[in-house]
């Protein structure tokens, strides 16, 4: 692939979506131009007229692409993803064409952490309930605690993390800072284990290890281990069918989960 000096790169930034903040705000365009003036940069304010633009595209900025658009932007080598998640990219024409994919990994796992460990506080000390009857001027405290879930402390729970990339490190960080057991699980068996339990729980044939660990049938041997991709289909649903035993197993075996059963309050 020849890769373009930037007075010959047409860069289109392209993003609609109804909460405004997920739109790229002016300052990105700006910066690039700033950062390279000899630049063709594009701004779009939405969808519709992205389609002219799509043919001398060298760089595309934005949410998704649909194959059908694809076929029309014939100079696209970058395609740079706005979300973390790049599943709606994830189709076979644009993996044949060899387009370079990225996405902003990590940017959003601070927020993502800090928002978990406020459901879980919440849940916890069961605000919600707590504002309604506040709400309502009702002194709620006998009735707060009569309730199923009860009112419960953090300390000492374990919380799995099933998933300990960035978001999940972030969140174990966090969590140890209330005295949460933390375990870490994760597909490729790697990971940071400075921040969660060295902890591995074995249920049936399947061996789930915590901390970095990797859910595995046992049966099929370390040199089968799967793996989850899209473009694979069947094996993908396999792997996915494996995972939902492994993770119903595992939650079954639990002795202490991180939370009650949580029920609506009436």
């Amino acid at each position: 692939m020849k890769r373009t000096t930037p007075g010959e790169t047409k860069l289109t930034i392209c993003v609609w979506h109804p909460f405004g903040f997920w739109r790229p705000q002016p300052i990105m365009a700006e910066t690039i131009r700033k950062r390279w003036p000899e630049m063709n940069v594009m701004h779009l304010p939405n969808y519709d007229v992205l389609p002219p633009e799509l043919p001398d595209t060298d760089i595309f900025v934005g949410y998704s692409l649909r194959a059908d658009q694809l076929q029309h932007a014939k100079k696209l080598k970058w395609l740079h993803s706005t979300a973390a998640g790049v599943a709606q990219l994830a189709y076979p024409e644009l993996r044949e064409l060899g387009i370079f994919v990225t996405n902003p990994r990590g940017v959003f796992s601070i927020p993502m952490a800090e928002h978990t460990m406020g459901m879980l506080i919440s849940l916890a000390r069961n605000f919600p309930d707590s504002v309604r009857y506040q709400d309502k001027a009702t002194w709620g405290q006998q009735a707060l605690w009569a309730m199923p879930q009860q009112l419960t402390e953090l300390n000492g729970k374990v919380l799995l993390i099933v998933g300990y990339g960035s978001i999940g490190r972030e969140l174990a960080r966090r969590a140890r800072a209330f005295d949460i057991r933390v375990w870490g699980v994760t597909r490729s068996g790697k990971g940071d284990t400075s921040l969660a339990e060295k902890n591995r729980a074995r249920v049936g044939t399947w061996r789930c290890v915590a901390s970095g660990g990797l859910c595995r049938d046992r049966r099929a041997g370390n040199a089968r281990d799967k793996t989850f991709d899209r473009s694979r289909g069947d094996r993908a649903n396999e792997t996915r069918r494996a995972a939902d035993k492994c993770w119903a197993r595992f939650v079954a075996g639990l002795k202490r989960p991180c939370l009650p059963r949580w029920k609506t309050a009436t």
